[in-house]
């Protein structure tokens, strides 16, 4: 009888598997022919999703003008490392980096210390550019904030940590960058953790509903988690696992605990 249950369970969940609802998997189920105000209302909001300069992030800054020897002072000396123990201070090679310590402020050159903090890229650069034109004619400035991050996990083709290259990145590009989310996994209760204000907040998901496209989190920002839920099938499948590695552990320890008493019966029948 025991040698039936596994065929009868597997058929039993393949049979559920494909009266599964396609809803439960195509994104944006029920999106017809695309409304050209609200997508037009989505373009112009976009500037409500540049991320902001924070307490520990790390910035490239680079001064350029016309003339190079005038923007000199307003840029960081690049270094060259030769060795762990060697140093040295070169024209070319590796550029320094600013860091915003824990009061929002950058130490540059000239100026001193700089608050920057809330600022977004753009702002910043707005900012410096001001600065500096005391002093040179049409200054450029460039920011790069190198540390920007977003970690997605769970049931997608390539988890992990993905640099984020650009300020208006999606959730749909951050899912992309993950190899799409496998078939396994939940498309309709994905989870976004996101740090606002010093607390942090839970967003629940729908990818199968178009609504998507109007919610303040369709851009991912900067340390945003994105995790993707195993859907019920896969769930289901992991306890059944779970619960026959158990089973199988029972049972090699009692035939190994028969093994032995079998063992001492023989030998004292043997005396």
């Amino acid at each position: 009888m025991a040698r039936f249950i596994l065929p009868i369970f597997i058929i039993t969940v393949l049979a559920f598997s494909s009266c599964k609802s396609t809803k439960d998997i195509i994104y944006f189920e029920g999106y017809g022919n695309a409304d050209s105000l609200l997508v037009t209302e989505i373009l112009q909001d976009k500037s409500e999703y540049a991320p902001l300069i924070e307490p520990d992030d790390e910035l490239s800054i680079i001064v350029s003008a016309e003339n190079v020897a005038t923007v000199a002072p307003f840029n960081l000396p690049a270094i060259n490392v030769k060795d762990a123990q060697t140093v040295d201070l070169v024209a070319s090679g590796q550029l320094q980096t600013y860091i915003v310590d824990g009061d929002g402020e950058i130490t540059f050159p000239v100026f001193g210390r700089l608050k920057i903090a809330g600022m977004t890229r753009k702002a910043a650069e707005n900012y410096l550019q001001g600065l500096i034109s005391q002093y040179v004619i049409n200054p450029i400035v460039t920011i790069n904030i190198l540390n920007s991050k977003i970690s997605i996990l769970g049931e997608v083709n390539a988890p992990g940590s993905k640099p984020l290259n650009c300020e208006r990145l999606t959730i749909l590009d951050a899912i992309a960058l993950a190899g799409d989310i496998s078939i396994q996994g939940n498309r309709t209760n994905v989870l976004l953790i996101r740090e606002e204000g010093g607390k942090r907040n839970f967003y629940r998901i729908d990818l199968t509903n178009p609504d998507i496209f109007t919610k303040p989190y369709y851009y991912v920002k900067k340390n945003d988690v994105i995790y993707v839920e195993p859907n019920k099938e896969r769930q289901q499948m992991a306890r059944y696992n779970s619960q026959k590695q158990t089973n199988i552990s029972i049972i090699s320890t009692t035939l190994s605990g028969i093994s032995i008493i079998s063992s001492l019966i023989m030998a004292f029948s043997l005396k």
